[in-house]
């Protein structure tokens, strides 16, 4: 007797940075949702009281009740025979092919279960089929457990915890398997005819007691006596116990009616059990109800039915002596197991356990992940995919372990009557949080077809499963580098001179100095003074008493009070670096005012968990406005995505440009095969994540309804830990878990698709580009230059009229914006002050202006809603009016040189790389307080589009290291000619020498910058003279129609704080993406865009 485990849906809980998980008990919901008022009929017996209580006697040498009174019978038909084992087999071993084979230890108290339907080596039945099998087949492999079988068969019955041990009974899984392969299936057909007799009767026997007469009614008493059992050493769940709470048929009453009143009872007492493995099981009592709330039809088993939650369908042609491959066992001893290269893992080494590198199947799964016991690849079992196999393939490695991880305990309150531990802030007690798992390790051989052996086969398989169980995995080594920041001593830590020391009082240490606030308080670890942080945007935060502290003192260190560690670790501030530092004699400055570091504890969050925990609060509704729940989606291209701790703003975009046909095409079609040639290591091949990523996001199989425990349907998604690592490895912002700015994110991503897809010509990217035509006049000679730039994206102005100041009641509203009139602010003239003009060789007034020359099929638009204001960068709530129906764009087409216009001589270089630029930009931006250095980097960085674009800039590059390095010119490119080294490291990247060169001339030998160049002039060929086959980027045929596509948007005060989500257009509705939560909305925000994808209708 067992409860099945192969089909739970179970998953670890996230870190608590994550949002997500997976419903381990999805048929316990609703009316079966764990209450007092149901729970308490069935009285539970826990295994404290079980052996402390009164222990039964068997009786007859058996714990079987006796059957005398109910009906006999003879036999049973074999289709009823066939159709029962079959449904039972599938909620065992999610498959009608049978696990004779099958030995694990499930961790419910019972020892060993194996075979096709559990046996037992705690409750006696595994030692009566051995002792039979032993008179068939004497010297078997399993013989020699008989002696210990019997011992532990005389334990009290109620003994569950001794009876469930498996000491002494080593090997004992091996030798199960090994008989129940055996050619001759002897062992095979035993258990069959045992169950038949002992299982299969009795439960006919008890059907027909209670009127139960149809062969669906038969084989759901055959599944619940299976599965419950009927001995009375286990009172508290067995059939007897059912049917006497089920209470027998009444008259008149339906057999399909009784069916309902027993499963209902059935289905609650597996819900209300208390541990996690039998409520899981309920899907299988869902399943039998779905089967007879069509009664007529499903009565006789003689159509094909639906397991519903476990996803087969069952035809009655299958073939009962057929195996279970899973659990197929070698009797001869594989030879790779001897000569397989094994490693063992390092604190360094990337082992992929918890997930496929090519898919989103992981540990938590049915079948579990096969991770490479020489290079730790992890691999999806899938007979679809299977990329276990494929790894093996193409790498030759022969051995893998595969794992599949159950959670065991969610940790629920004990019905010991023991408190949990008290919570304090942020002193939580961990085994409060966090689940505990049971993992089911099987070695694997793909040199031997899959074939199974044991891992204790030799001490080196033990050793490196071992080491692959105990390792840091990929995803968690990258979320930890990820989320550390670099925080190093400064002068002021390593140099802190005190005062003399004095205790502090509880009475100093209650409240700032300065005021009554008793939270966010730093002290003074020169002085001992208290004071609160400082005072946020939105008012909240402290009263900046600290800081005026430093003011006035010149008292650098601080340290936040709350953070204190008994390890002595804390959360450290040098107001005269203005930045967290470290300081490693904190213990010993805190002794200096009586504060021992040993007593404290972490009541307060650290400046990293309060940024985390302030984005999190910003968050789109999931309800409509009359309060309804948003109607969920599931299935094929509306699959969420995970929110890994700040990602969203990366997961909002990958929504959007996977909405379009040609990522769908590149990445998820074209690359379907991949996998079966690649040779790169996956977890670090940009064509293996974007195509796990779009199967992923489009292929439906993570996008499964689930129902929490308010009855609210929710799916899981996919969570793209590898691809983030990956897009983010080496860059100073992606790499970490802090948020970023969606549209910053969308211009590096689409920059990188372009490098790695430079020498394929399948470059989805190239939809987004176009030519923007730049017209410049002097104001005084009224000549004029045209210039063409192409560009994937733009960024429009959003006028911001206010209609109300803001005060206590509120923030400020304004007018709402045309659509229209932000594109006429991006195309419209502005002065250029102090323009050296070439004809009229004197500084003039210039103006400049935009148009578009050409037209891309997917147009990208970044309303900026930002305004600086006290010096700090304030979003503000401007709603942007968007046009119904078609947007038409036309009237913004650039024309070129009209007649009658003299265009301006060409201007001689100066020296700044050949770059001209804006005065009235530089002393605008001089005026703030920057350098010109750092003034006319900025302008170029963004494409000298004026000095806003290039304040804001410089705001988000203030950290940049190289920000206010030399600028190249022509004199120090000149006397510095390209590296060898330079040239070839682009040449290996697909370029010419010739072109290598020229680029890097063009940036000062900078290879960063002639990487970028490189692919912002794919046509160029190296040469001094532009080619004349440059093929402009986009499209110049009108008319120029678009319709939105999706739309990013933002919650919170700064792109770099806040929430993003997607909304993307599918089959006429749209959809809106918050992190892995997908709805249909009827009224998407459209005008609180902070991104728009526009898509041209031709």
């Amino acid at each position: 007797m067992k409860i099945n485990l192969l089909s739970l849906s179970c998953i670890l809980f996230l870190t608590q940075l994550s949002s997500a998980k997976r419903d381990p008990f999805p048929a316990c919901h609703g009316s079966f949702k764990r209450r007092p008022e149901i729970c308490s009929q069935f009285n539970f017996i826990t295994n404290s009281e079980a052996v402390q209580g009164s222990c039964m006697e068997t009786k007859n040498g058996t714990t079987f009740y006796d059957l005398s009174e109910l009906p006999e019978i003879a036999q049973v038909d074999p289709q009823t025979v066939k159709m029962a084992s079959l449904i039972t087999n599938v909620f065992e071993e999610s498959s009608t092919s049978f696990a004779y084979a099958q030995c694990s230890d499930i961790g419910d108290s019972r020892g060993y279960t194996s075979g096709y339907v559990g046996f037992t080596t705690g409750t006696g039945d595994a030692e009566i089929l051995i002792d039979q099998y032993a008179k068939i087949k004497p010297g078997n492999a399993l013989s020699k457990y008989l002696d210990r079988l019997h011992e532990i068969s005389q334990l009290p019955t109620c003994d569950r915890p001794n009876r469930g041990k498996t000491n002494g009974l080593e090997g004992y899984v091996e030798a199960w398997k090994q008989e129940a392969c055996s050619p001759d299936q002897s062992f095979a057909h035993l258990q069959r005819q045992w169950v038949y007799e002992n299982y299969m009767i009795p439960s006919n026997r008890y059907a027909a007691q209670n009127g139960v007469n149809s062969a669906l009614g038969r084989a759901i008493f055959y599944d619940t006596i299976i599965q419950h059992g009927f001995q009375y050493t286990e009172p508290d769940i067995n059939i007897v116990r059912l049917l006497a709470l089920t209470g027998g048929r009444k008259e008149n009453e339906t057999e399909q009616a009784f069916l309902t009143r027993f499963l209902t009872v059935r289905r609650q007492l597996q819900c209300c059990y208390p541990d996690n493995v039998w409520p899981a099981s309920a899907t299988r009592s869902e399943d039998l109800q779905n089967l007879v709330d069509n009664f007529d039809y499903n009565k006789d088993l003689i159509h094909q039915i639906r397991l519903k939650n476990f996803q087969v369908n069952i035809t009655g042609k299958e073939d009962l002596d057929l195996i279970d491959p899973r659990f197929f066992y070698s009797i001869m001893t594989c030879s790779h197991i001897q000569n397989a290269p094994l490693n063992l893992p390092t604190a360094y080494t990337q082992v992929h356990k918890e997930e496929c590198t090519q898919c989103f199947d992981d540990q938590d799964g049915p079948n579990g992940i096969d991770v490479c016991l020489t290079c730790f690849n992890g691999g999806c079992v899938s007979e679809e995919r299977h990329h276990a196999l494929t790894h093996h393939q193409l790498s030759g490695h022969p051995l893998a372990v595969n794992i599949r991880r159950i959670t065991v305990n969610q940790n629920k309150r004990s019905d010991d009557g023991i408190p949990p531990q008290k919570i304090s802030k942020l002193a939580i007690d961990p085994s409060a949080e966090e689940p505990l798992y049971e993992f089911q390790k099987k070695l694997r051989c793909y040199a031997c077809d899959g074939q199974e052996a044991s891992i204790e086969s030799t001490p080196e398989i033990k050793a490196a499963v071992d080491a692959v169980l105990s390792a840091l995995s990929s995803a968690k080594q990258s979320e930890v580098k990820a989320w550390e920041e670099v925080i190093t001593p400064c002068e002021h830590t390593l140099c802190l001179s005190q005062e003399a020391p004095k205790k502090l009082e509880q009475q100093d240490l209650a409240h700032c100095a300065g005021c009554d606030l008793k939270e966010n308080l730093w002290l003074c670890l020169v002085c001992g003074k208290l004071g609160c942080g400082r005072r946020q945007y939105d008012g909240s935060g402290g009263n900046n008493h600290a800081i005026e502290h430093f003011q006035q003192t010149g008292h650098a260190v601080s340290v936040k009070m709350g953070t204190i560690t008994p390890e002595g670790t804390a959360d450290i501030y040098c107001y005269s670096c203005d930045d967290s530092r470290l300081d490693h004699d904190l213990a010993t400055h805190l002794a200096n005012w009586g504060i021992n570091v040993s007593d404290q504890l972490k009541t307060e969050k650290s400046m990293t968990e309060l940024t985390l925990e302030q984005n999190l609060k910003f968050d789109f509704s999931m309800t409509t406005e009359d309060g309804k729940q948003l109607e969920p989606k599931f299935g094929p291209s509306y699959t969420g995505l995970k929110n890994l701790g700040n990602s969203c703003y990366m997961a909002s975009v990958l929504q959007s440009i996977f909405n379009i046909e040609s990522f769908q095409n590149r990445y998820n079609t074209q690359l379907k095969d991949h996998a079966k040639t690649c040779t790169n290591e996956p977890a670090n091949c940009w064509h293996c994540q974007l195509h796990k990523l779009a199967d992923g996001i489009l292929s439906g199989r993570y996008s499964q309804p689930k129902t929490n425990d308010d009855n609210v349907q929710y799916q899981d998604g996919i969570a793209p830990r590898m691809f983030k690592d990956l897009v983010g490895k080496g860059h100073e912002e992606f790499s970490t878990m802090r948020q970023q700015d969606a549209f910053e994110f969308f211009q590096y991503l689409c920059k990188t698709i372009r490098q790695k897809e430079h020498s394929s010509n399948n470059d989805p990217t190239k939809l987004f580009d176009f030519m923007v035509e730049q017209r410049l006049q002097c104001g005084k000679c009224k000549k004029v230059r045209y210039q063409k730039h192409e560009t994937s994206s733009i960024s429009v102005n959003v006028p911001a009229r206010k209609l109300k100041e803001g005060d206590d009641e509120g923030p400020s509203t304004y007018e709402p914006v045309n659509f229209y009139e932000c594109l006429d602010t991006f195309v419209s003239e502005e002065p250029v002050e102090g323009y050296d003009c070439p004809n009229c060789r004197e500084k003039t007034t210039a103006y400049r202006s935009n148009k578009f020359s050409t037209f891309p099929e997917i147009l990208v638009i970044n309303p900026r809603r930002f305004a600086f204001i006290n010096w700090v960068p304030q979003k503000l709530p401007v709603t942007i009016t968007f046009p119904e129906g078609l947007i038409q764009l036309d009237k913004y087409v650039g024309t070129g040189q009209q007649p009658g216009e003299e265009l301006l001589p060409e201007e001689s270089k100066p020296n700044t790389g050949g770059v001209t630029f804006n005065q009235s930009d530089i002393d605008q931006l001089m005026a703030m307080g920057f350098s010109e250095n750092r003034c006319k980097r900025a302008l170029m960085n963004t494409g000298h589009n004026g000095a806003e674009v290039a304040m804001n800039w410089m705001f988000e590059h203030m950290e940049d290291p190289d920000i206010d390095d030399p600028l190249p010119t022509d004199d120090n490119q000149a006397g510095n000619n390209p590296s060898d080294e330079q040239t070839a490291m682009l040449q290996d990247m697909g370029f010419t020498a010739a072109q290598a060169r020229k680029a890097l001339r063009e940036t000062g030998n900078d290879t960063e910058r002639a990487l970028d160049w490189l692919f912002s002039h794919p046509d160029d060929n190296g040469q001094d003279e532009p080619s004349t086959s440059a093929q402009e980027a986009g499209d110049s045929t009108p008319p120029f129609n678009y319709q939105l596509d999706s739309f990013v948007s933002h919650k919170g005060t700064s792109v770099h704080c806040g929430h993003y989500v997607s909304h993307v257009y599918k089959h006429n509705e749209w959809i809106l993406f918050n992190d892995n939560k997908v709805a249909v909305t009827p009224n998407p925000p459209v005008g609180e865009a902070y991104l728009y994808f526009l898509r041209r209708q031709k």
